[in-house]
């Protein structure tokens, strides 16, 4: 007996120990460098490996500082906007994060200089005046980047602090307000400053996101605060942005909170609609398009020039959704891409109608005109297979998919 009483003893004192460290009366180093090992062990048998070839970093490197045409560190605005006009017009991406700020005017062209001139001294000297005119949108490196980014998918990024004088730029709108969470006891990482960008670049893009990171007590950053707060609003990562920039995800009603125990709690976001988009998301490499986005986000969205993909039907949904790709601008798409996409809504509607012969034909001569695209690969197969196959009598074009 004595014995039982002893193993209880010792048992309690151990549960009150940790029961007390996860109150947070008290800290016990070992206890949180073995946390953190269990966490950072789970991550590295648990994440995926290789790289992700969809995803390019941009850094910057001791070449691309010590080259002449590029000027010297920090680079101008012009230098920025070449690099995403070039990125979008010759390499196509689907789209540009930056997580670096650009809070501070780019003078580096002397236009301040020049403006003041001509404003003062110089304001009666048409000589000056007409020349400055014209110069004026070639010296306005700020004016120019904003010109880049805008109507192009780009995300910028910005960072919270907790010195309250810092309030330098322009934070973007918050993704939710305090009447959200008012009284349910949810704690969120809380700034009083920020370092956001200049309002005419926040204005032109087309989301922001936050990277302020929470360092642990090793000196090790493991995570994001997936809302952070800042005067009782909620301002989403850079990570959740681009996110939501690229499978077009729509404001809709989620559940968010945090999940785990008093050890370790994760904050997280669930809801059908999450379902949904991360569903919607893994369906890229399947249709090769970067970008994929459903039918709600597509009739909200104007001046952009959609191509219907297919109707499907995802793991866990019954009924199937409409999912397109955005091809770009009204006023930048040609006539050429548009005579394509004709083309191609009328293969799609002989697919559906089952007529298979007149289908492949279109598909054929889109394959020859086209053969980089892989949808009309994608869709030519399956035009080959349900000839053979019949999909069956009660086939209604939509294609299901049973994985995540």
């Amino acid at each position: 007996m004595r014995q039982h009483v002893v193993r209880i003893a010792l048992g309690l004192v151990v549960v009150a120990l940790f029961a007390g460290y996860a109150a947070k009366f008290y800290r016990v180093d070992f206890v949180t460098r073995f946390d953190h090992l269990l966490y950072d062990t789970r991550l590295r048998l648990t994440a995926p490996g290789g790289i992700d070839d969809r995803i390019v970093i941009l850094d910057i490197d001791e070449r691309s500082l010590a080259t002449p045409e590029l000027g010297r560190w920090p680079w101008g605005r012009d230098v920025q906007a070449r690099l995403v006009r070039k990125l979008f017009e010759k390499y196509g991406v689907a789209l540009v994060a930056f997580d670096v700020v650009n809070g501070e005017r780019d003078r580096s062209s002397g236009l301040p200089v020049l403006e003041r001139l001509a404003t003062g001294e110089l304001k009666d000297v048409r000589e000056f005046q007409a020349p400055l005119e014209r110069v004026r949108p070639r010296l306005d490196h700020d004016g120019e980047f904003a010109a880049a980014i805008k109507g192009r998918p780009v995300v910028l990024g910005f960072y919270f602090t907790n010195p309250e004088t810092e309030a330098n730029g322009t934070l973007p709108a918050a993704v939710l307000d305090d009447s959200v969470f008012r009284g349910r006891g949810v704690q969120f990482a809380r700034y009083t400053g920020f370092g956001a960008n200049l309002p005419e670049f926040q204005a032109a893009a087309l989301a922001a996101g936050h990277f302020t990171p929470l360092v642990d007590e090793d000196g090790i950053i493991r995570r994001v605060p997936m809302l952070a707060e800042f005067k009782g609003q909620y301002y989403e990562p850079l990570s959740l942005a681009v996110f939501r920039a690229l499978t077009g995800a729509a404001p809709v009603e989620v559940n968010v909170g945090d999940t785990g125990s008093r050890l370790r709690k994760t904050y997280t976001v669930v809801g059908d609609a999450v379902n949904l988009s991360s569903r919607v998301e893994g369906l890229t490499k399947e249709y090769g398009a970067p970008i994929i986005v459903g039918q709600a986000t597509r009739e909200a969205v104007t001046g952009i020039v959609f191509r219907e993909l297919d109707r499907v039907r995802v793991k866990g949904k019954d009924e199937p959704v409409a999912i397109f790709e955005p091809i770009g601008p009204e006023n930048e798409v040609g006539r050429e891409r548009v005579e394509e996409l004709k083309l191609w809504g009328q293969a799609l509607k002989l697919y559906r109608a089952r007529s298979w012969d007149q289908a492949e034909l279109i598909l054929f001569n889109l394959q020859r005109l086209y053969p980089r695209v892989p949808l009309y690969s994608l869709y030519a197969d399956r035009v080959a297979r349900y000839r053979h196959e019949s999909p069956g009598p009660g086939w209604d074009g939509v294609t299901s998919f049973e994985t995540k």
